[in-house]
């Protein structure tokens, strides 16, 4: 498994996790009266790009250059041509799909 391959199931697991916290998150603050129209919320930012364009802004008052937050957010984007990559790496393979843990 590639880093980006590794990294792009990270990012499907968060998405569940993203939808179900924040869901539930957002109830419990009162921005919604129930977890499931709070994961319907979070849904409609990422789909019309408001909350990438967030998610710029913060990294960009961060610190992190304009042109290499709007690299790192692009949806086909290699990351690697912003971000260092490790010089040496271990391919550890696995015999099935899901999720790792390694203690």
């Amino acid at each position: 498994m590639t880093p980006r391959n590794w990294l792009q199931g990270c990012v499907i697991y968060s998405f569940v996790t993203l939808f179900s916290s924040g869901g539930e998150l957002l109830k419990s603050i009162g921005k919604t009266d129930s977890a499931t129209k709070g994961a319907q919320m979070i849904e409609k930012t990422l789909k019309d790009g408001s909350a990438k364009s967030t998610f710029i802004e913060m990294i960009c008052s961060q610190g992190v250059d304009k042109e290499d937050a709007h690299s790192l957010c692009k949806k086909d984007g290699d990351i690697f041509s912003v971000l260092p990559q490790a010089k040496w790496t271990t391919e550890m393979k696995s015999s099935q799909t899901g999720l790792t843990y390694i203690y």
